[in-house]
Parts: structure tokens; C-alpha cells; sequence
């Protein structure tokens, strides 16, 4: 069975906190081999290249709990919400069986993204 995941810029929409906190928490939680080290996708924005993170339900919730306390309750409301379908993932492109519509790989699970159309 295929783990769903939730974005960086998710829990960050999620607890009130910027991206890039977020992000630094993820890898500080990783150095300290508390989470596992998490998918990364880079999307081209207008600028910068923006580097995501997607993670487990597992690790969101000790990313959360490190982050804010107070708003570990909204993310397990909304695992809920998504795991029951009374809500979708924030995050384009991606459906329930955790693969990205735009081709991302996920070679560290063996979780192969769709063709990618148009693209050669």
C-alpha cells in the first residue's frame, strides 16, 4: 500500500509558519534521525527554483509537534479529512496513490510518477 503524503508548503499553510522554517525544521529532525529524509521536488517558479519536501503521516505529525504544539490538532483533522476523501491534497497534481501528475519519480519508495505527456 502507497503512504500518502503531505507537502512542506502544506504544514506550512497548515501551522501559520514560513516555508523556509519549515523546511529547516525537516532537516534538523533528519540530522537527528527523528524523521525519515523526506521526497524532494523542485518546482521553476518565476525566480527561484522552490524546493518542497512531502513526507509520511508519521513524520508530519513530529514535524508539527516540533513546529507548534498548539496546531497538532489541525493536522490530524485534516489527515482525517483527507484519508476519508472529504478532502483533497493541497498540493496539484497529486492524487491518492501518492504519484505526482507532472512526472515526479519516486525512486526511494520504487513508486514510479505517470508518463509524462507532451514532453519528450
Amino acid at each position: 500500500m502507497n503512504e500518502m503524503k503531505i507537502s512542506s508548503k502544506e504544514i506550512a499553510s497548515l501551522t501559520g509558519k514560513r516555508h523556509d522554517n519549515v523546511k529547516r525544521t525537516i532537516d534538523s529532525l533528519v540530522e537527528e534521525k527523528v524523521v525519515a529524509f523526506p521526497q524532494i521536488e523542485e518546482k521553476v517558479t518565476g525566480g527561484r527554483p522552490l524546493r518542497e519536501y512531502f513526507v509520511g503521516e508519521r513524520d508530519s505529525y513530529v514535524i508539527v509537534a516540533q513546529l507548534s504544539p498548539q496546531f497538532t490538532a489541525k493536522l490530524v483533522d485534516r489527515w482525517r479529512a483527507l484519508e476519508s476523501g472529504e478532502a483533497k491534497p493541497l498540493v496539484k497534481g497529486y492524487n491518492r496513490r501518492n504519484t505526482c501528475v507532472h512526472g515526479a519519480r519516486y525512486e526511494s519508495q520504487g513508486i514510479p510518477g505517470p508518463p509524462r505527456q507532451g514532453i519528450r
